[in-house]
């Protein structure tokens, strides 16, 4: 038993002693595989190129797109609009000549299944990237049939499905942008000129002061004449009034004092008080006169004195009178200054009212008229580029597809290597099933 154990061969040497059968299958493999690839229908390949440079109309928000990552983005959004079920219905159509209505979702994903969209540095692969500004804004579109003529119809009625609904979507984000902005304009014009009509309603109740103050400025608003003028007065009132009360204070001491002769010198020239002064400086010099006398009398003497009283009191009489007189000049003095405190008080209250309306009015008015320059510069764009179709701006097609499109070279290699493969797999595949059997055989044999 030990001894056959030991003779019995390995399966390495099973292999080399059974080549042949390798060589066998190997052979009819390939020949087999390389037939079916060789005879089996012939598709075709219709291939367009598209340039497409993102430009300031292909957003609605007049982005300058250039850099890479925008560039890629821009062409991915290309990519999904072609595959959109709005183009490729489009298409299929034209394709088909039948209406879009009647076109089925199952055309629309067999068609799907025809369709291959790659950028310069993709192809022949899935993936859609790009580097650098040539491989970035190029792509291809390609449609494979059985049929060179339907490959060749399919790939052009693709690509005008694409650049019409491109179009329409430049011109839709054209009049929503548009619409957008000029309601914006709107708004902000109505609101300028409501701060309009405010200031020109105000100019009515400022006595015309509005067109001065817009042209001399905020810094020149004390030389108009009349404002001016206005606060002279003022500051001189305040003058003559703390004058009047002094004035006051000295004619009340006056009355107050026992020497009726001591008056404010504002005074000392009046008539009356020069007279009352006169008559009473006379009747001293007499009262001194009789009191020197050989004939003095008491009687004489207060009648003099009498006198000399009476005519002070006539003094003090008259003091009362003038005061009485500069008080209410007092009164009339501060009523005015008051009316000129309120008159002053009001200018100063339009004048700020002026320059707040002002400055609204500049800053709307300003804003207005930025507002208007911008949309009518972002409605000229956007105008304009709704009504350039796709492939005569930022979208060119390059190539379309040829009529007689070169047919999809079968992949001999390819299917050369997997033909080696398989026959090598089912060779040593019939060796191993031998193998099997003959080690089971043996075993049966040192058994009995």
């Amino acid at each position: 038993m030990g001894k056959n154990v030991n003779n019995s061969p390995s399966f390495a040497s099973v292999a080399l002693d059974r080549k042949q059968v390798l060589i066998a299958c190997l052979a009819v493999t390939v020949v087999i595989v390389m037939l079916v690839s060789l005879i089996s229908p012939k598709k075709y390949q219709a291939t367009a190129r598209i340039l497409a440079e993102p430009q300031k109309e292909d957003n609605p928000y007049l982005l300058d797109v250039r850099s890479q990552q925008e560039r890629k983005m821009f062409l991915e959004t290309q990519k999904e609009i072609f595959i959109s079920n709005a183009v490729l219905t489009k298409a299929l159509s034209v394709i088909e000549k039948k209406p879009e209505q009647s076109v089925a979702p199952s055309e629309i994903q067999s068609f799907l299944a025809k369709v291959t969209i790659s950028s310069r540095s993709s192809m022949g692969k899935t993936t859609f990237t790009g580097n650098g500004i040539g491989e970035s804004n190029m792509f291809f579109v390609q449609v494979t049939d059985a049929s060179p003529e339907k490959a060749a119809v399919a790939t052009n009625a693709l690509v005008n499905a694409y650049l019409d609904v491109v179009s329409k979507i430049r011109s839709e984000q054209a009049r929503s942008t548009v619409a957008m902005l000029d309601s914006a304009v709107q708004e902000t014009s109505a609101t300028a000129k409501r701060s309009l009509e405010r200031i020109s309603q105000f100019s009515g109740h400022s006595n015309g002061l509005l067109p001065e103050l817009f042209n001399v400025g905020k810094s020149s608003i004390r030389l108009f004449p009349e404002l001016e003028f206005i606060r002279r007065e003022y500051e001189d009132g305040k003058a003559e009034i703390a004058k009047k009360k002094a004035l006051i204070a000295s004619l009340e001491k006056t009355l107050q004092s026992s020497d009726a002769l001591s008056l404010p010198s504002d005074y000392v020239n009046y008539p009356i008080v020069i007279a009352i002064k006169t008559k009473i400086s006379n009747l001293k010099t007499k009262l001194s006169e009789v009191r020197t006398s050989y004939n003095d009398s008491a009687r004489e003497v207060m009648d003099v004195r009498e006198k000399i009283k009476d005519e002070e009191n006539a003094f003090r009489s008259e003091i009362e009178i003038i005061l009485t007189g500069e008080r209410e000049s007092l009164a009339a003095m501060e009523k005015a200054q008051q009316e000129l405190a309120n008159s002053l008080a009001s200018y100063d209250n339009k004048m700020s009212q002026l320059i707040v309306m002002n400055s609204m009015y500049a800053e709307y008015l300003g804003l207005a008229k930025a507002l208007d320059l911008q949309v009518q510069k972002m409605a000229e764009a956007q105008i304009a580029a709704s009504k350039r179709t796709a492939s005569a701006t930022s979208i060119v097609v390059l190539d379309w597809a040829a009529p007689n499109p070169l047919a999809v070279s079968p992949k001999l290699m390819q299917n050369l290597i997997i033909s080696i493969v398989l026959g090598l797999g089912i060779g040593l595949f019939l060796i191993l099933m031998e193998f099997i059997t003959s080690q089971k055989n043996g075993d049966d044999k040192s058994g009995i």
